[in-house]
């Protein structure tokens, strides 16, 4: 049994590498992030509130290029069908 928010969700931070799926192109150094973990039950752990924060990207060809990274800075625990409808509005 659990109340809202969900006691287990919770805003894990870890340090890494940031490489971008399109382009396979890299931070030089590790990039502190947050991502969500935990939920309960139907409740499901989600961001609140994200920032958009400027990365510079280096490919392998030599270019390189900024890139808005979303961080996360704030997480809860929402409804997942109430989450999906809220995300699909937008």
């Amino acid at each position: 049994f659990c109340f809202f928010p969900a006691p287990s969700c919770k805003g894990t931070v870890f340090k890494d590498i940031y490489v971008d799926p399109k382009t396979s192109c890299r931070t030089r150094r590790q990039l502190k992030y947050r991502r969500c973990e935990g939920g309960c039950g139907t409740n499901c752990c989600h961001p609140t509130k994200i920032k958009n924060r400027k990365v510079k990207l280096y490919c392998a060809d030599g270019s390189k290029y900024i890139y808005d990274l979303p961080i996360i800075q704030n997480v809860d625990a929402k409804n997942a069908d109430l989450y999906i409808s809220e995300v699909n509005k937008t």
